[in-house]
């Protein structure tokens, strides 16, 4: 255990305290959540996560139509990507199979979970 002291001296959110042990991740799903995406990193959280189904579900696009995510869906996580590397804060997404991890990591995204085949 930690004493009171140690608990608020480790209790604050990386990286915004590069002490801090706290990683405080928000899924970013909707058209909105990314038009107000500035204002999400305003507040104290560590990482973005970006969720391709349930932004396309957002959009009104269902599901994509293979192992691509719909055009629509790549614009909203390229605008996620660029203000989280703005911020200095971590991106986190899916890759759908190996050529989808490699692209992601190709183009910063620093946590991603890998996703079918």
């Amino acid at each position: 255990g930690v004493d009171t002291a140690e608990y608020h001296a480790r209790a604050d959110v990386w990286p915004l305290d590069p002490d801090g042990e706290l990683f405080v991740v928000a899924m970013v799903e909707s058209a909105e959540a990314v038009e107000n995406i500035d204002a999400i990193l305003a507040a104290p959280v560590s990482a973005i996560m970006v969720v391709p189904g349930d932004m396309s579900i957002d959009l009104g696009l269902g599901p994509a139509p293979g192992p691509e995510n719909h055009p629509e869906v790549d614009a909203m996580y390229d605008k996620v990507l660029a203000a989280c590397q703005a911020q200095d804060r971590v991106i986190c997404g899916c890759g759908d199979g190996a050529v989808r991890l490699q692209q992601r990591i190709d183009e910063g995204w620093q946590f991603i979970l890998p996703l079918g085949g």
